[in-house]
């Protein structure tokens, strides 16, 4: 199998991951474990250390850093840095592009929001409250999905939703959702 490496430099894939690295007449050699998204440091140019991949991709999600748009996401940049290196395997670190997809998708629920306080007026007429200020309780996500209707669009609502909550699944250490 052939791929696009640095710099239009040639990468050559083998079954054990080792890869052969030719950027015009300096060549190296590659081995990339099949963790390497857990296990391998990534660096600046400086040689400062940036972090895991998968680390830095869970943080740039949770911070709100990638797209949460419903739909797929395809090479997001997981450093900041224009320039990344990688050691080969081999003790040398290499320049390396690090990119990740995102597939999002949304659950969409109906329910009642808890509002212990309220502060304003009821329009005698409509049944309606005029309000000018209100505290909401707390919720869970776990009581949205075990309490709250879930609708397939904002138009499936029984009745038009006055507040929207929009909130994203974050992840936690070892890739379970937190």
């Amino acid at each position: 199998m052939e791929g696009q490496g640095y710099n239009s430099g040639n990468v050559r894939f083998s079954e054990s991951h080792d890869v052969l690295w030719d950027k015009h007449e300096r060549s190296a050699a590659f081995r990339l474990p099949s963790d390497f998204y857990s296990s391998c440091m990534i660096f600046d140019s400086a040689s400062n250390q940036l972090g895991f991949t998968l680390d830095s991709a869970k943080k740039k999600w949770n911070d709100g850093l990638f797209p949460t748009e419903v739909g797929e996401h395809q090479n997001l940049m997981v450093f900041d840095t224009p320039n990344t290196l990688m050691d080969n395997g081999y003790g040398m670190k290499v320049p390396v592009n690090i990119f990740v997809s995102t597939l999002v998708h949304r659950d969409l629920y109906f329910g009642q929001l808890p509002v212990p306080r309220i502060s304003g007026f009821k329009d005698e007429f409509s049944g309606m409250v005029i309000s000018n200020a209100f505290t909401v309780g707390i919720l869970s996500p776990e009581e949205v999905e075990r309490d709250w209707k879930k609708i397939d669009c904002e138009e499936d609502a029984p009745v038009k939703p006055v507040i929207l909550l929009v909130g994203t699944v974050m992840w936690g250490n070892g890739g379970n959702p937190i």
